[in-house]
């Protein structure tokens, strides 16, 4: 029988993970810390993370991780837009950019791609 993934087994994961991304990407311009991690509940199914600039804060919804991969690939999505520029993200927007188009998350969708390379780093 499959052991399901608990709240807990995500936070620990997260917090392995979190150190790495923080070494590797280094730390924000716009932030006077590393971002707090939170790991919460969601009442949509399709959200799988989300970075809150206002609270400094990266929010994992563990209930929507389905993968090690999945995980690795939030964190260092939600990273990036610690690293990004909170009035850069809002101005991209008013220039008429969607979701798909903005330039910081088509950034941010490219740099998932090294979640391999953080995964062995933490290994």
């Amino acid at each position: 029988m499959e052991k399901k993934v608990t709240k807990q087994d995500i936070a620990e994961l997260t917090s392995k993970y979190i150190e790495v991304v923080e070494r590797y990407y280094g730390e924000s311009n716009h932030q006077e810390t590393t971002p707090y991690v939170c790991i919460a509940d969601c009442d949509f199914d399709d959200i799988k993370g989300e970075y809150c600039h206002l609270f400094n804060e990266i929010i994992v919804y563990w209930e929507n991780i389905c993968s090690l991969e999945e995980l690795i690939r939030v964190i260092v999505h939600e990273y990036q837009h610690y690293l990004q520029s909170p009035s850069w993200m809002t101005r991209y927007y008013k220039m008429g950019h969607s979701y798909n188009s903005h330039p910081y998350e088509v950034a941010a969708y490219a740099e998932e791609e090294n979640w391999k390379k953080i995964w062995e780093i933490a290994a």
